[in-house]
């Protein structure tokens, strides 16, 4: 049973009339071991030991810190003034000692309940507190700091951070590490609080839990129906969803970044490479978009941009990602090759090569193919020729790849007998599958032509 409690009020400067409030719903608790104190200045109540010093929103960490290194009790109390606590909050949370870091239910003036027992969200740049329903529990789960019950030792071994600021996770960050340190978090439901639209210094996005709950359901909902559209080719569709999901969290980079690709994937080159950009803007590591970036450059024919792209984003690829190095290392090898710099482009595709084991065929006929180009354009012939035959037998004997590499073979044959007029692959695409595309929109062109005509006649 908690009996031993230290109640710790965080006092920014408010009014007198929202202090005495929240320090009178203490006293009026009835626990039998307790002590009032009050980091701010003294207001001459009896009953409380006031500490000194002020604090901004700033510096909510370290006040935190501060205060609770003075309690002396076997339970904190962190609590801000425009908390009040009900009349049963005690008798009911003193039933909590099962836990190290204890939550209360909290409603505002209206009865809406606020952010008091939530799983933290990142979307872009902000943590969104996602309620969760008192009856459910989850290991990411974490209190609200602005009334929380911790056991003084799990304090001591925690602290808060004092490099996060007010309202950027930092009672998350707090929650989170303390559970990794085997302490354990829970709410108790029945220990209500009231939080009161008191004007404070401690200023919070989010006080109720409606508009993350809503932006966060919103944002899902339309980010996964966009993945799902992608992941079946519907790229159309796949970009209104991800346009959806970028208007509700505007600096969510992933939601920019599958947008790109969806326009890219419906050769949209000019506003994909504007997509990409953003995301990049909103996460420089994100090499799922700077490949995107890369490759629209590289499809528009900007192939200095291109090879500036691809090469950081290699940079940023672990090595255990390897689909994703493959691809950026095959677009800047075609940069490369597109710039007639054949000497770093078979660099590239020979360092994929290597990389690659043979059941890899995919990955691997491709960049033996690109070699072939590369090497043909070198006029090295007879390594031409060994890459293409090496990129028809590790390709299927269906595939486009086999059929191209036996025209390539042809051709470099005759290489010796003077230069061929032909241009190799176009930014990256096999001369089938660039057949293939132009097919594809010239019959999308005779639907939307046909369409319009229908519509006026």
């Amino acid at each position: 049973m908690i009996e031993s409690l230290s109640f710790c009020v965080i006092d920014p400067g408010c009014p007198e009339e929202v202090f005495g409030r929240c320090v009178g719903s203490i006293e009026r608790q009835g626990a039998p071991d307790y002590e009032i104190i009050v980091l701010g200045h003294g207001r001459g109540r009896g009953g409380v030991r006031f500490i000194g010093g002020g604090m901004t929103g700033a510096g909510i960490c370290k006040a935190r810190n501060h205060i609770c290194s003075q309690a002396s009790k076997e339970f904190i109390c962190l609590i801000e003034p425009d908390i009040e606590l009900a009349p049963e909050w005690y008798k009911n949370i003193r039933f909590a000692d099962c836990l190290d870091i204890i939550g209360s239910r909290i409603n505002n003036e209206d009865g809406r309940r606020c952010v008091d027992w939530a799983f933290p969200v990142e979307l872009g740049a902000e943590v969104f507190p996602y309620p969760l329903d008192y009856d459910e529990w989850s290991a990411r789960a974490y209190i609200r700091g602005n009334l929380v019950v911790i056991r003084k030792r799990a304090w001591e071994r925690t602290r808060f951070d004092e490099g996060l600021n007010a309202d950027t996770g930092e009672d998350a960050d707090f929650c989170l590490r303390a559970a990794s340190e085997g302490f354990r978090t829970g709410i108790f439901p029945g220990a209500p609080a009231i939080l009161h639209n008191s004007p404070s210094l401690i200023r919070r996005r989010h006080i109720t839990s409606d508009e993350p709950y809503r932006i966060v359901k919103g944002f899902r909902a339309a980010f996964y129906a966009g993945k799902e559209a992608y992941g079946r080719k519907e790229f159309g569709e796949a970009v209104k969803y991800f346009k959806e999901a970028s208007s509700i969290v505007p600096k969510d980079p992933d939601a920019w970044a599958y947008k790109g690709w969806s326009l890219y994937s419906l050769g949209r080159y000019d506003e994909a490479i504007e997509d990409f950009s953003e995301a990049i803007r909103l996460n420089p590591e994100l090499h799922f978009a700077g490949r995107g970036l890369g490759w629209a450059y590289l499809q528009k024919g900007l192939y200095l941009e291109a090879v500036r792209e691809l090469s950081e984003a290699l940079n940023l690829i672990k090595p255990v990602e390897k689909e994703a190095w493959a691809g950026a290392a095959r677009g800047l090898g075609w940069a490369h090759y597109h710039s007639r710099r054949f000497k770093e482009a078979i660099g590239c595709f020979k360092k994929i090569i290597e990389e690659t084991s043979p059941d890899e065929s995919h990955i691997l006929s491709d960049a033996l193919m690109a070699l072939g180009w590369s090497l043909y354009q070198s006029s090295d012939f007879e390594g031409a020729i060994d890459a293409f035959s090496k990129a028809h037998d590790s390709s299927g004997p269906e595939s486009y790849i086999a059929a191209e590499a036996l025209k390539a073979i042809k051709l470099a044959g005759k290489g010796k007998e003077g230069p061929q007029v032909f241009p190799g692959p176009v930014n990256g695409r096999w001369p089938a599958q660039s057949k293939i595309h132009t097919f594809v929109s010239s019959v999308k062109k005779r639907v939307k032509r046909g369409l319009k005509q229908a519509l006026s006649g």
